[in-house]
């Protein structure tokens, strides 16, 4: 610090501002890749800004020390907990992004974000952001595949499928009253001493029900559209009292013959069916205790 009379008086000024190099700007860019890599956190300007006025202030207060990837490494790990890093499932999902795109990771972000069966707040937003993008493996973040994702992530591991997957983290589902105390609003369709009515209903009754329902139905080829699109919305709808149970039920799908094509129609049987399999199973162990 030298001091230095001004007409006002004696004024301290501090050394002048270091001035880097190109050579020096290269070294402190490839430094940058390597943090990033490591967990860095450089994914928002306030964030990125502390991280490298951090390293900035470092080279400043050190006008002799050369500005090398090796010295802004080893400052990084001597000053470890001063930098703001990335969680590790924060880390997993950039790197998913780093393959797939930012605007593929924004898409997904954006779906969790506006429905309520996945967590997406806080460390799980990340794993199940990550771990549906690694399965939707290219296709279009849309519902219709982003429900296929979740079926496949929920159901059996295959012995012809090699990719290891991580379970999404649901809502946590409130539990139902025990046996012998169930609320009106538990099952619409449960009545006393019973389990549910429509559990073995015919694929003809769900269509006659699913038309009798709409105001207007439309003509034979729109008809069967409508079958389909609100038998796939009350089957994704089921859910079991308990998380496990849920996804037990949203694991049954039935696909047209020949085809990768859910039937939704027979679906909804097929899973309204597991539903009334589960309920029987609970309520006998509640009345063995």
């Amino acid at each position: 610090m030298t001091t230095i009379q001004t007409s006002v008086g004696p004024v301290q000024v501090g050394p002048a501002p270091r001035h880097y190099s190109q050579e020096d700007l290269a070294q402190m860019d490839q430094a940058e890749q390597q943090l990033r890599a490591a967990g860095m956190d450089f994914t928002t300007v306030e964030n990125a800004t502390k991280n490298a006025n951090l390293i900035g202030d470092h080279f400043q207060a050190n006008p002799h020390l050369l500005v090398t990837v090796e010295s802004i490494i080893r400052f990084v790990n001597g000053n470890n907990t001063s930098f703001l890093w990335r969680s590790p499932a924060q880390q997993r999902f950039d790197r998913v992004v780093a393959v797939q795109g930012a605007e593929r990771g924004e898409q997904i972000r954006h779906y969790l974000a506006k429905q309520n069966q996945l967590v997406n707040t806080g460390e799980e937003l990340y794993d199940n952001a990550a771990e549906l993008l690694e399965e939707l493996h290219g296709r279009p973040v849309d519902s219709a595949n982003i429900l296929n994702a979740i079926g496949r992530i929920s159901a059996p591991t295959s012995r012809f499928d090699t990719r290891t997957r991580r379970q999404l983290h649901f809502v946590p589902q409130p539990k139902k009253q025990h046996y012998g105390h169930h609320s009106a609003s538990d099952d619409a369709n449960r009545k006393p001493g019973q389990f549910v009515t429509d559990a073995n209903k015919t694929v003809h009754q769900y269509k006659a029900e699913i038309l009798a329902s709409q105001a207007q139905p439309s003509q034979d080829g729109d008809s069967a559209a409508t079958i389909s699109t609100a038998a796939q919305r009350e089957a994704e709808s089921l859910q079991g009292a308990y998380h496990s149970e849920t996804a037990m039920i949203q694991r049954v799908m039935v696909f047209r013959p020949g085809t990768t094509e859910t039937d939704w129609v027979k679906t909804l049987s097929a899973r309204k069916n597991m539903q009334a399999v589960l309920t029987r199973q609970r309520e006998t162990q509640l009345m063995r205790r």
